[in-house]
């Protein structure tokens, strides 16, 4: 009976240590963050808003770095960075990561400052997001950053909707008059085709021979065209079929919608 105490004793004073140690860590991730915008503020850059999925994502690699009890961007085995904040399922279209060990979180952040490449992510006005991972073996801390420039969230439909109206808002700046316009669900098919690889300007035409223009694009950000949508902005067009799906991936960003369109005069 007395052997059962003292294992039931054990295990109760482990489990109670395990939150603690978690709490210091996520306590040393905020104590970096702050420190980090602090450093922003003082350069007269904009602060990074904390997101969550980065932190998961910047969490499971300083896990790795304290298991191994060494500093890489990419260990054997292991996804590039923007695959993992992909796989975590942050939007976004750029991204940059800085490790460190230290005996603490302000030590992790002065050596940071102080090393030129990663006071430029630190410090980088593209970045809009930022999650840290702080893990620890043997009282060394070791420290994930994990920045990003996060997109907005959208539907496929609100890229259809928002597209068409840059477009009519162009031909109307030009004396044209707007077009009418369709949201496919064929088009939205192939455009979705997209997370293959590629789409073919063949296929669409394939399934639209009467379009007069076909046009097959990703965006990020669906208020900036692109330049042959731009130049087909002045051209006579009648009536116009579209069709949008998001497809992330590491070759076309995080954030990235394939769009279909044609054209019809």
């Amino acid at each position: 009976m007395k052997v059962i105490a003292r294992l039931s004793l054990l295990s109760v004073l482990l489990s109670s240590t395990v939150p603690a140690v978690a709490a210091d860590l996520r306590a040393a991730e905020q104590r970096i963050f702050g420190l980090t915008n602090q450093a922003r503020k003082d350069a007269g850059v904009d602060p990074l808003t904390w997101n969550e999925q980065a932190a998961q994502a910047a969490r499971v690699h300083a896990t790795m770095m304290a298991e191994k009890q060494a500093l890489s961007h990419q260990f054997p085995g292991e996804a590039v960075l923007r695959d993992r904040l992909g796989a975590a399922g942050l939007r976004f279209d750029a991204a940059a990561e800085n490790v460190a060990d230290a005996a603490s979180a302000d030590e992790a952040h002065n050596a940071l400052m102080h090393s030129p490449p990663h006071r430029t992510n630190l410090l980088n006005p593209k970045y809009n997001r930022l999650g840290i991972g702080v893990a620890e073996k043997n009282g060394q801390l070791y420290v994930v950053e994990d920045f990003a420039r996060s997109m907005p969230t959208q539907s496929a439909e609100q890229v259809e909707d928002e597209i068409i109206s840059d477009f009519n808002r162009l031909r109307a700046s030009h004396g044209l008059p707007r077009v009418e316009t369709s949201k496919s669900e064929e088009l939205r098919k192939l455009a979705c085709n997209g997370k293959q690889g590629t789409v073919h300007a063949r296929d669409v035409l394939a399934a639209n021979p009467t379009a007069t223009r076909v046009f097959a694009f990703t965006v990020t950000d669906p208020s900036k065209l692109p330049d042959s949508l731009l130049q087909a902005s002045h051209d006579a067009a009648r009536r116009m079929n579209i069709g949008a799906c998001f497809a992330p991936s590491s070759s076309t960003s995080y954030a990235a919608f394939w769009v279909v369109l044609t054209i019809y005069r």
